[in-house]
């Protein structure tokens, strides 16, 4: 169930908030904090779509003071789901990016966004933190940068159609009247495009690798399944160990488990599990690796030699199975695992704050 919030006005001569009656009285003061550390409330911030705003979150409840963090638009306007753990007036203060901070309702609407407050467990798509848009249960991920995939897909099928309609029209000019021949290299041309266009969308839609956050009242700890190694670092805005060769992605704000890089034009991160299908060819070191020149003086004990690193991308794509989705389990598959939910089964996701 969901229930529309107040709608909060401004009175344009004294430039202050004015708050509506509450015929059923209010426990805290006008302009005193609530804290409901508790029992968080959880609100579902849902932006314009196709319209990627973001909400300023600040430092103080006062509309001039240092912003702290910034929660952006998930594509096609997926909403969000976000745990409050205090609030004064029309202030919310919530966690997000590694940090507290306060969110003005009442100002969401100059922004582009509206809010309603959560009475049952949010949706796990909503309550995940990342900027990356999350299919029915979790069966694909896009990244952010969908303008991107789409420029890419376009420069990609444009070329084709034109070669196949044009180039390839007449079997005589093509070939000399050999139709055998002028079926064949349209055929060729048609199976290198479907090969092409679909190991684009495989990596496009495949989940990179995503390490789920740990709560914010969580001690940082290394992901369930992850290998201990020597270049473990904390990530403050997930509140995690990060794996050897894990990554922090700024564009999808999310940690990424053996990272190579960010592509634009892929519209997501290149990473563990669709790396094979971006690229065929595996050089051990990933590319930010390459880029930060990490083996630069020191062994890489990743790179198999040329052969081996082919062979392993190759099978990797054509024998071995994906290895597992991290968020595969935060999207519970019968009516006991919801209950779950309803009770914390989201705690990666939807950060509960508890106390002793």
């Amino acid at each position: 169930m969901e229930q529309e919030l107040p709608q909060t006005t401004l009175d344009d001569e004294s430039q202050t908030i004015l708050e509506p009656e509450d015929d059923e009285g209010d426990d805290a003061p006008d302009g005193a904090c609530e804290d409901m550390t508790s029992q968080p409330l959880t609100f579902r911030f849902v932006p314009n779509r196709f319209r990627r705003h973001h909400i300023a979150v600040q430092q103080d409840p006062s509309s001039l003071s240092r912003c702290v963090a910034s929660i952006q638009a998930k594509p096609f306007g997926q909403a969000r789901a976000i745990t409050a753990y205090k609030r004064q007036g029309p202030w919310l203060w919530v966690w997000w990016d590694g940090r507290f901070g306060w969110v003005d309702l009442s100002d969401l609407g100059r922004c582009g966004w509206r809010a309603t407050q959560l009475h049952g467990p949010p949706d796990p798509r909503e309550a995940w933190p990342g900027d990356n848009y999350l299919g029915p249960r979790g069966a694909f991920a896009l990244g952010p940068d969908v303008g991107g995939f789409a420029a890419t897909n376009c420069m990609t099928t444009l070329p084709t159609l034109v070669v196949f309609f044009a180039t390839m029209s007449d079997a005589e000019s093509l070939c000399g009247g050999d139709d055998r021949l002028f079926l064949f290299l349209r055929t060729t041309l048609a199976a290198i495009w479907l090969a092409c266009v679909g190991l684009l969308w495989r990596a496009a839609l495949t989940e990179p690798g995503v390490l789920p956050r740990n709560p914010p009242d969580a001690k940082p700890s290394l992901p369930p399944g992850c290998e201990d190694g020597p270049d473990l670092k904390i990530c403050h805005t997930c509140n995690l160990v990060r794996p050897a060769r894990s990554k922090h992605c700024g564009s999808c704000n999310n940690c990424v488990e053996l990272f190579d890089h960010h592509c634009p034009w892929l519209g997501t991160c290149v990473a563990k599990r669709n790396y094979a299908y971006f690229s065929l060819f595996l050089k051990a070191e990933t590319t930010n690796e390459s880029v930060r020149g990490v083996y630069r003086t020191a062994l890489n004990v990743n790179d198999l030699g040329c052969r081996r690193n082919c062979a392993s991308a190759a099978r990797s794509v054509y024998c071995d199975k994906t290895p597992p989705s991290r968020l595969a389990a935060l999207f519970p598959r019968d009516a006991r695992g919801a209950r779950d939910a309803a009770g914390g089964g989201y705690g990666a996701v939807c950060p509960v704050a508890t106390t002793p």
